[in-house]
């Protein structure tokens, strides 16, 4: 989505508004994804990898629940996301590739490649891969779930923030 000062409501009434990507990446370069009244949903259904493009300067807001099948990897670009009020479902992989010094996954709102203040659940076979072009940190929104595997594909390393 590119629409410089304009805005994509997802669901204008009290319905869930879907995007159902089946093919292709989700790129938002400018302007804001919303939805004004009920909830907006984005569901990341490719058989394959979809990349997440989202860092200069466009907005996610409101309750706009993300879904990723089993069967896509959905990857970051860089210090890309998703944000919002709502909920995210990972039953595939994630691809990180944030360099922020809290962490890739941290359970704020600001930082990091996911920042859904909703519920977050990672589904049993889910994976979470490190792979940033520096040394990246495992923050505080790193998933505790059982059957949940992380992997480290980071050549410069991957360390753990000290909670204190």
């Amino acid at each position: 989505m590119n629409a410089p000062a304009g805005i994509l409501s997802l669901s204008a009434g009290v319905n869930t508004g879907t995007l159902n990507l089946l093919n292709g990446d989700f790129t938002l370069t400018a302007g804001t994804l919303t939805r004004s009244a009920g909830a907006g949903a984005i569901n990341f259904n490719k058989v394959g990898t979809q990349t997440v493009t989202n860092n200069t300067g466009a907005a996610m807001s409101g309750t706009i629940n993300c879904t990723v099948s089993a069967a896509t990897t959905l990857d970051f670009t860089d210090e890309s996301f998703l944000a919002g009020t709502g909920k995210f479902t990972m039953n595939g992989i994630l691809l990180l590739r944030s360099l922020n010094g809290t962490g890739a996954l941290v359970t704020g709102t600001t930082l990091g490649n996911v920042r859904m203040s909703g519920a977050r659940a990672y589904a049993s076979g889910s994976r979470v891969i490190y792979r940033g072009a520096a040394a990246q940190v495992i923050g505080s929104g790193q998933p505790a779930a059982a059957g949940v595997t992380t992997e480290i594909d980071n050549t410069s390393g991957v360390f753990v923030r000290h909670r204190s």
